[in-house]
Formats: structure tokens, sequence, C-alpha cells
């Protein structure tokens, strides 16, 4: 399994110890930052963007009448991780998004801006034609994509996943969020059971800031 680091800056007293523990467990495994390979595939994810944009906003309008620059910039950043990690092909690719947000998010206003924490990743990954699978531990009821309500700090949370059944697993923001803070998720239970279900050419992508 490869790990993809696209998260452009931590704080200072985490990433030693992050990339430490990552090294540990994987001493094989290629750890990418992406101030290597960032940019490689932004012109597919604007183009990707560009025809998937105007529908999910259409599907979503109830929910947020339009997305935000920076939502749209937020989830293209995720989108070219997600390039790199595919080779540029998400098409069927099985994509597992781990803390992606909850449906009808309660009381969250970021910037100014509500519902920041939904499940726009799985949305957008759903349209382009890849098969994503949401994990989030509050409500997903009604998603079209896969979607499982799973606490990620439990033992074993993950054991529902078939071995080897995963091209991609993207954490963003997961290990910095509130709910499933680095003190709430014991990385020694969940980052073993990826490498169980993440294919051998799979791939990690983490995103911390």
């Amino acid at each position: 399994m490869r790990i993809y680091d696209y998260s452009g800056g931590f704080p200072v007293k985490q990433p030693e110890d992050f990339h430490a523990f990552m090294r540990r467990l994987y001493d094989k495994s290629l750890i990418i930052n992406r101030s290597n390979q960032r940019w490689k595939y932004s012109d597919q994810a604007s183009e990707l963007f560009n025809n998937v944009v105007p529908k999910i906003k259409k599907n979503y309008k109830s929910r947020i009448p339009d997305l935000s620059d920076l939502d749209i910039l937020i989830l293209r950043d995720q989108l070219i991780a997600l390039l790199f990690a595919t080779e540029g092909n998400l098409k069927d690719k099985v994509i597992l998004d781990l803390g992606c947000g909850c449906k009808n998010a309660p009381d969250i206003v970021w910037n100014g801006i509500k519902n920041r924490y939904e499940p726009w990743l799985c949305r957008v990954l759903h349209e382009l034609g890849a098969h994503s699978i949401g994990i989030d531990s509050r409500n997903l009821e009604g998603e079209v994509f896969e979607h499982h309500k799973v606490y990620l700090s439990k033992p074993d949370s993950l054991s529902f996943l078939k071995s080897k059944s995963v091209d991609v697993a993207n954490a963003h923001y997961l290990f910095s969020s509130t709910e499933n803070s680095p003190f709430g998720i014991d990385l020694e239970i969940l980052v073993p059971q990826l490498k169980r279900i993440v294919k051998p050419k799979g791939a990690f992508v983490y995103i911390k800031d």
C-alpha cells in the first residue's frame, strides 16, 4: 500500500511523530509529499469539475444554493490527490472516504459558510463514476453513494469491508478534526485495517491540515 501525504503543512509538534508512525508500520511504503507532484493532475481535475459541479449544485441546491469558491478549491485539491493515486483514472475505482462528512451537518458554520462538512467529495466521486464509500459517525441516510455509520475509534471498525477491496483510502482532516482527533482514534488500530482492505497496489491518501 502506498501512502501519499497531501497535507502541505502540519502543526509543528505533529509531523515527525505522524510520519515516524507511518514509516514504522510500512517500511517499504512510498510516502510522497504533495510538493513533489501536487499539480500533475490539476488540469484534469479542473476539467472534471467543470463537468460535474453544475449537476452537484442542481442535485443539492436545497442544502447549499451554490458551492462557494473555497468549497470548490478544497474539493479540487482532494481530487488532484486521488487522481495522482489512481494514475488519472477514477472510473470504477473503489474509494473509501474516512470521515466523509454527514448529511444535514448540525449547526456547523466555518468562515460564515454552512454545511461545509457534508459529504461533498463522495457525491462528486459518485457523479464521476467511481464507487465511493463514505464512512462517518453521523447521519448519511438517503445519500446515493455507499455509506456506513462507523466509529473509527473502535477496534475492527472496518471489519465489514473485504480484504484487498479498496483502491484508495482517503482521509481529509480526519486526524485534526474535533470528533476524530488523534486522541480519539488509535492509529495503531486504524492503519493496519487499511493495510488489510486496500489493494497491494492501492494507496492511502491523507490531508492533515
